[in-house]
Parts: structure tokens; C-alpha cells; sequence
């Protein structure tokens, strides 16, 4: 699992396309790949629409709008 600050940053579609781009060698090592922020769903599809890099994702991403995780998390 990876977080990132929100989307709508260059951080955002830097992190999601590097993670994107090596999906096939971390499923190689069984590893179950999961981009988490807290902005909802809503906020992650029109960020997916508005990049470039995002585009077509092979892994899940996960909508924490409550925060429960994240700070269960310490993040």
C-alpha cells in the first residue's frame, strides 16, 4: 500500500505512473499493490481524467474519506 498527499499535485501522477509502470515486476513477487489517499472516490476519478500518467491503472486504489485508516495508520 502506498499514500500520497491528494490528488491534483505533481506528486500525485509522478508516484501513480511510477507505481503503474512496475505493477508487472511487483506482481511477479506476489506482492498485491493498493494506492490509498484520502480524497474520495469522485476526486480520484476526475484526477484520473485529468492526468495523463494515471490512465489506464493496474492496481486498486483505495478512498479512505473518513481517515479511519490513515490515522489508525499513523499516516
Amino acid at each position: 500500500m502506498f499514500w500520497w498527499p491528494e490528488d491534483f499535485t505533481f506528486v500525485c501522477a509522478t508516484e501513480i505512473a511510477g507505481f503503474n509502470k512496475n505493477f508487472g515486476e511487483l506482481s511477479d513477487r506476489e506482492t498485491h499493490l493498493i494506492g490509498a489517499l484520502t480524497d474520495s472516490e469522485f476526486v480520484h476519478a476526475a484526477c484520473r481524467a485529468h492526468h495523463d500518467d494515471p490512465g489506464d491503472l493496474k492496481f486498486q486504489m483505495l478512498a479512505d474519506t473518513l481517515k479511519s485508516l490513515a490515522e489508525a495508520l499513523g499516516i
